[in-house]
């Protein structure tokens, strides 16, 4: 009897939050999507990696699409045109951001520009980050000490090279790191890509010479290859979520206040309407004569975010990822652990804080003689 009453309690319960849901909905039409469980909602959909299955998701009901994260109502955006709708027109009632409670616990939301509300505070720290920290002025000064700590990486791999030791390209959860990892990874599952951007860099900058920041303008290719890694395998496959402070009206659709809204970059990458060829093959080509950058205007590829979120330190990032990625490649050549091929190179993704490759790159660096 106690079974059955428990039974019928939870029974009740659930009836009880479900008809408050549709009759809330009444009042407006959210986005298409898949029908949620009650409680758990769509987390059963989304496996250990969201980015992936919210994208076959979105191929079923559309680029604006709502899930059910638990009993939050989160909107996905997964094209490019649609990520520009709503980053760029209505920008600034979907600027603030859903926090987690593990940002919580350490009060991020409170002191990290990141997950700030857009306050008075906010723009004074945000203000703060584009005239000094990360201005022009400011990089500028410290490229000395971003020369001296690519030597210093340089060094290290050398060592490793003397001994035929393979070097880790440790998987850790910024995204520069992550980056740099996944970079290296198609470049090696790519040799005739490989052998392009080798070819970039010494007819550019002269053989086995590491990489300066005047250089970069010069090497297109090696640009390229950094925007074809950001498109593919992006670092961060979802923008930090955002949070609607009113209702929005899109297409017809609702986005409720209150309600998180993810940036599916990982889906926009693959959007079949704006990227030609295969959008699951490595081709740094698709971008070259192309002004597609990732300042935050091109919708179709934005690794560090648009509108007032974006990351302000956007350009520092790049500059790092140039010296370490155009360095790397002139200064050593670079062969798999154990005489692998480069397509039994595992691509398997896991989902984090950055997205990481499952299994660690391992390659031996050779010195390259200049």
């Amino acid at each position: 009897m106690l079974l059955l009453l428990l039974l019928l309690l939870t029974c009740t319960t659930l009836y009880f939050f479900h008809d408050r849901n549709v009759r809330s909905k009444a009042s407006y039409k959210l986005p298409p999507g898949p029908s949620p469980l009650p409680i758990i909602g769509n987390l059963h959909q989304l496996g250990k990696n969201p980015h992936h299955f919210s994208a076959i998701l979105a191929k079923i009901h559309g680029p604006i699409m709502t899930l059910k994260l638990g009993q939050l109502t989160t909107i996905v955006i997964s094209s490019a045109e649609m990520a520009k709708i709503v980053l760029q027109n209505y920008d600034q009632f979907l600027s603030n951001r859903t926090v987690p409670e593990a940002v919580r616990v350490h009060n991020h939301h409170v002191h990290s520009i990141a997950f700030m509300p857009i306050t008075p505070l906010w723009r004074f720290l945000r203000k703060i980050c584009n005239n000094q920290l990360f201005a022009n002025k400011t990089i500028g000064a410290t490229q000395d000490l971003r020369r001296k700590k690519v030597q210093e990486l340089l060094g290290k791999i050398h060592q490793s090279s003397q001994i035929g030791e393979a070097t880790l390209f440790v998987a850790g959860t910024d995204t520069i790191t992550s980056t740099l990892e996944w970079a290296m990874t198609e470049l090696l599952s790519n040799p005739n890509t490989m052998k392009r951007a080798k070819r970039e860099l010494e007819e550019t900058i002269g053989k086995g010479n590491q990489v300066e920041e005047s250089d970069i303008a010069r090497l297109p290719y090696l640009e390229a290859i950094l925007k074809e890694t950001f498109r593919l395998p992006p670092s961060v496959p979802f923008l930090i979520p955002r949070k609607a402070d009113t209702d929005v009206e899109i297409n017809g659709y609702t986005i409720p206040k209150g309600s998180q809204l993810l940036i599916n970059v990982y889906a926009i990458g693959r959007d079949s309407n704006v990227w030609k060829n295969d959008t699951n093959l490595f081709s740094p080509e698709r971008f070259l004569g192309l002004e597609t950058h990732v300042k935050g205007r091109h919708f179709e590829l934005i690794p560090f975010g648009a509108g007032r979120r974006i990351c302000p330190a956007l350009s520092y990032a790049m500059k790092i990822l140039f010296l370490m990625l155009g360095s790397l490649l002139n200064c050593f050549d670079w062969k798999l652990e154990n005489d692998s091929k480069a397509e039994d190179i595992d691509k398997k993704q896991e989902f984090g804080i950055s997205l990481r490759k499952a299994k660690p790159l391992r390659a031996i660096p050779i010195k390259v003689n200049n």
